[in-house]
């Protein structure tokens, strides 16, 4: 081989080396126009998705879960309390605004009634607290046509034809992708105390928060320049940027394909009960129904 011939494959290399040099140096710049575009500019959010658990009885079929994180003001707006679910409703009583727990609806039970009087306490703490911090809040998202049982989504045996919760994978693996929730309820299956606190911030900057008894009956306001004494706090201006701090969501579909309603159902209520054995106790009535098969 030539010295001419030798120079240029070392010009070669050297051009090859260069311009992948600099296709990697595009490359994070290429992916934040993509993020820009596919994320920032939807209603779509960017998740990760998780697996824990099997789902049907009798197989082995991963049961998905999805973490990704709203604002404060999102939580607020979005996030509904786990009591509202749909198969809860029957079964509270309107006056004492408490959930029954019978026989008859033990299978659909997800969450226990908040503790409303905790709400000025916590949302004291987040204003006052420089290092505020919550957990992630577990929540269950049910799009319009988990109740509808003649929809397309469903089967005519009455298994569920998609998941409630539909995912568009971004890598190969799928372990990355985007979700749309903006359509769906969104319970707080676990954390409806921390969304109670985040809800207290905002009604404070509207002008007043709703006192309210244990169980949610509304006893009166408290203005905001009274809570602010009382929890010693001289400015509400920085009640405005905690809205705008993030919280870790793990999203889990109110209904996975292949499963009935009354299935689904199922899985969310041991997830509630599990959830409840590691942290607070069931009384023993309750626990008499959840342990009847």
């Amino acid at each position: 081989m030539t010295d001419n011939q030798n120079n240029k494959d070392l010009e070669g290399l050297e051009e090859h080396m260069s311009s992948q040099f600099n296709a990697e140096k595009e490359e994070p710049r290429y992916l934040r126009g993509l993020i820009d575009k596919y994320i920032h500019n939807t209603n779509k959010i960017l998740v990760s998705r998780l697996h824990m658990g099997t789902t049907l009885k009798g197989t082995s079929k991963s049961m998905p879960s999805y973490v990704g994180k709203m604002t404060f003001n999102e939580v607020a707006d979005r996030v509904q309390m786990g009591s509202d679910m749909y198969f809860m409703k029957s079964k509270m009583d309107e006056t004492t605004k408490k959930v029954t727990i019978d026989h008859e609806n033990v299978d659909a039970i997800s969450q226990r009634i908040p503790d409303w009087t905790r709400q000025p306490d916590l949302a004291g703490y987040l204003s006052s607290n420089n290092f505020r911090k919550f957990t992630t809040i577990l929540a269950v998202v049910t799009p319009s046509w988990v109740d509808q049982p003649r929809h397309e989504n469903w089967s005519s045996n009455g298994t569920a034809l998609v998941d409630a919760i539909q995912f568009e994978p971004l890598d190969s693996k799928g372990d990355v992708g985007l979700i749309n929730i903006i359509d769906s309820g969104i319970y707080a299956l676990d954390g409806q105390h921390r969304v109670m606190g985040i809800r207290g911030i905002k009604e404070l900057l509207n002008g007043s928060l709703e006192i309210k008894n244990k169980d949610g009956k509304p006893l009166r306001n408290q203005d905001s320049e009274e809570w602010m004494e009382n929890y010693e706090i001289d400015d509400m201006t920085p009640l405005k940027d905690i809205l705008l701090e993030t919280i870790s969501i793990e999203f889990i579909p109110a209904v996975i394909s292949g499963e009935t309603k009354p299935e689904a159902t199922e899985r969310l209520r041991n997830i509630f009960y599990n959830i409840n054995t590691y942290a607070k106790k069931v009384d023993s009535s309750e626990q008499a129904l959840f342990d009847v098969q």
